[in-house]
């Protein structure tokens, strides 16, 4: 999905990284235009599910958030029990 968003050059609407601008400002249109394709790819890349958890989120950056809140592996206990039974079965090898 960063690949995607950064191939846009939406990553950084996505991230926060390149802020909102005012209203006023002539780049406005554009950068509203770029917010609105991050959000519908966001959306459409995920499954049913997932979708269901986007659709009050009106905001790209947001829905960034929630998705790593709910889907990074790392951050639940499953996720980390997951990764520790992948890390225990892993064996040396010889070579």
């Amino acid at each position: 999905m960063t690949l995607v968003l950064e191939a846009m050059d939406a990553y950084d609407i996505v991230t926060g990284e390149g802020p909102e601008p005012p209203p006023i400002d002539i780049d406005y249109h554009e950068w509203k235009i770029w917010a609105v394709k991050a959000k519908t790819t966001i959306y459409l890349a995920f499954s049913p599910a997932i979708q269901f958890l986007l659709k009050d989120v009106t905001s790209p950056g947001a829905m960034w958030t929630m998705l790593q809140e709910r889907l990074e592996n790392t951050g639940t206990d499953i996720g980390r029990t997951t990764i520790q039974c992948k890390f225990r079965a892993c064996r040396l090898q010889n070579d």
